[in-house]
């Protein structure tokens, strides 16, 4: 017979009452459906096997993210902060000591292992792992070893693994003053390299319909054809075909943030306290444009707000999620991290989130807590959760 639920956490069956197991698969999969946030759907899932089975990993909506704070490298303990509940949360993750985490997408983070010099990704709810190519090609500048330990690294991830698509990408990027961007699919056997052509050195990079978007500090876009490796062992030649290249679309020195609002969407944020004119009533200090890729003439076009979602910024990294899915979340907000006040600033680094609302241009400050105690502490990166 099955499990009949007598005991559970949170509920426990009174004799005589209901058997919550035998409760209709679609009234339990109706139920799953409205439960938004990761830990209730954890917890319904453990109740026993046929709510277990009502709730697939694949069903539960999409997370928003998680700010993970400044931490040591040299522990798994990490502390997370949710806007959403508005608390901070300390866990311990195995298998992220002595890594540090490069980008996150859809509940996978892309780890660096400093000590064995490996590149694998990790989903931190289900504890699955998956080895990339050792970078063997490219973890140390010519002439100088041990060069990833003087130089930031920087990873971006277009997809989950488990995604549908199965069209993922990873890419990793050393700030050493070159242009390479180095590149693994599933079931690589080596790293590929794009050796881009940009002005600037490139600070962010998105995988759209099959091409490399890559973005320099100075705002420019250029889009770049993905070469294909002829085996699963041996990395693509050098790819350097250049397909499209936009200017930034605004003449004004900014700070650019690259990010998919989906396949065939880009959008660029740029921030400048040059975009404020309190004189004219304008307060915002950013721009948002979009650009279509599968538009005939590609060029940015500047948009005031994202459809109801919330993008979530940090140094190089640019996330969204839908806001109405979770109540506290912005609609058409752009979350930040950022120093706090000048006083502050000078007595030690204080720092906190900041929203700005991009119909508006109102800025809010959503929460005050952490202080960069020691220069050994990562930078935050906005992590997400899932069960797949």
């Amino acid at each position: 017979m099955a499990s009949s639920c007598t005991r559970t956490e949170g509920v426990e069956e009174e004799k005589g009452g209901p058997e919550w197991s035998q409760l209709p698969k679609e009234l339990l999969e109706l139920i799953a459906k409205k439960v938004a946030l990761l830990s209730d759907y954890i917890r319904f899932r453990s109740v026993c096997k046929s709510w277990r089975s009502a709730a697939q990993p694949g069903n539960l909506r999409p997370q928003p993210p998680f700010l993970l704070l400044p931490h040591n490298l040299f522990i798994d303990s990490r502390s997370f902060f949710s806007l959403y509940t508005g608390k901070t949360h300390t866990l311990s993750v195995p298998g992220t000591s002595n890594k540090t985490i490069l980008a996150s997408s859809c509940g996978w983070m892309l780890l660096l292992d400093i000590a064995a010099i490996g590149v694998s990704l990790l989903n931190p709810v289900t504890g699955a792992q998956i080895q990339l190519p050792p970078p063997t090609s490219f973890r140390e500048r010519p002439g100088l070893d041990w060069s990833y330990l003087f130089y930031r690294w920087e990873g971006f991830l277009s997809l989950g693994p488990d995604s549908s698509q199965r069209d993922w990408v990873v890419m990793v990027l050393c700030h050493d003053g070159s242009k390479d961007i180095h590149y693994c699919r599933p079931g690589d056997g080596a790293w590929s390299l794009l050796k881009a052509n940009s002005a600037g050195v490139p600070s962010s990079v998105a995988y759209a319909k099959g091409q490399f978007c890559v973005l320099d500090r100075h705002g420019h876009l250029t889009i770049y054809a993905a070469a294909l490796a002829a085996a699963a062992a041996e990395a693509a030649p050098p790819s350097r075909v250049i397909l499209s290249s936009l200017l930034p679309p605004s003449t004004v020195p900014a700070k650019y943030y690259l990010g998919k609002a989906s396949e065939a969407e880009l959008l660029l944020l740029a921030h400048s306290s040059k975009f404020a004119d309190p004189d004219n009533g304008v307060s915002k200090d950013f721009k948002l444009f979009k650009l279509d890729l599968g538009a005939r003439l590609l060029e940015w076009s500047e948009i005031n707000g994202i459809d109801g979602k919330t993008l979530f910024l940090t140094l190089g990294h640019c996330s969204m999620a839908r806001a109405r899915d979770f109540p506290g979340l912005g609609e058409d907000c752009v979350y930040f991290e950022a120093l706090f006040d000048f006083l502050q600033y000078w007595d030690g680094q204080f720092r906190h989130i900041e929203a700005l609302n991009l119909k508006n241009g109102v800025y809010e400050s959503v929460w005050h807590a952490w202080k960069d105690l020691s220069k050994d502490l990562t930078d935050p990166i906005w992590v997400s959760f899932s069960l797949c």
